[in-house]
């Protein structure tokens, strides 16, 4: 769920702007870019009844497009009496569920090559996910587009990259530098993150966990070459 976490201070004064000044602030109102009218919007109590407002509060923001939106806040003396409207000025970033990439040729919108995300984010973390396998030696170009939550294509991206002789591709357990080679600057990466886990890991396994599982396929392919193109 989507939640704006954001700190309520000082609204005692939009109330003392108006007839009510010494009244106590029993809550305030919110809604998103649209005035549905005063007392019309979603209310939110005070913790407890005072002539100040200084609380923290998480607004909803579930419907809402990516981009900018403005938040506006008005609070409710105790007789009920609302004060001033004051704003703010939010920018909802894009939630990413999936992504995808490929090379030189577009096959199509969510045709490629998937890209997988772990948990829902506004990260891509695509590390380890881009194969070079089956690519002729020279200039080609790479090309990444993100699926948003609210299932929007974002723009393609691209970079272009050459491919060598001596590349390596993804694909070789244990070989966390891209070096082709399974040494010692290996395993202490793996070290570096035993007992730990997530996107982009020293994981073997495939469980968002680094443990002694992972551990036992690196020690059996400790002092290897990875496979070149």
């Amino acid at each position: 769920m989507k939640r704006l976490h954001i700190f309520i201070f000082a609204l005692f004064l939009a109330v003392q702007g108006t007839s009510v000044f010494g009244q106590e602030v029993s809550g305030f109102e919110y809604f998103w870019d649209l005035d549905p009218g005063i007392g019309l919007a979603t209310f939110v109590a005070t913790e407890t009844a005072n002539d100040t407002l200084e609380q923290t509060a998480d607004i909803p923001t579930e419907g809402l497009s990516s981009g900018r939106h403005m938040l506006y806040v008005r609070a409710r003396s105790s007789e009920g009496v609302y004060g001033p409207t004051r704003k703010r000025e939010v920018f909802i970033s894009s939630v990413l569920a999936n992504a995808e990439y490929f090379w030189d040729n577009d096959p199509g919108v969510g045709n490629a090559t998937p890209i997988s995300i772990n948990t829902e984010g506004q990260l891509l973390d695509g590390c380890g996910q881009i194969s070079t396998a089956g690519l002729s030696i020279g200039l080609h170009t790479l090309y990444i587009r993100s699926l948003s939550a609210d299932g929007r294509w974002g723009n393609t991206r691209s970079a272009q990259l050459e491919i060598t002789a001596g590349d390596v591709p993804w694909g070789c357990p244990g070989d966390f530098s891209m070096d082709g080679q399974i040494t010692t600057s290996d395993l202490l990466a793996l070290l570096g993150e035993f007992g730990t886990g997530g996107p982009c890991s020293v994981d073997l396994t495939d469980d968002d966990q680094v443990n002694i599982s992972d551990m036992l396929i690196f020690l059996s392919v400790f002092g290897t070459n990875c496979p070149t193109q």
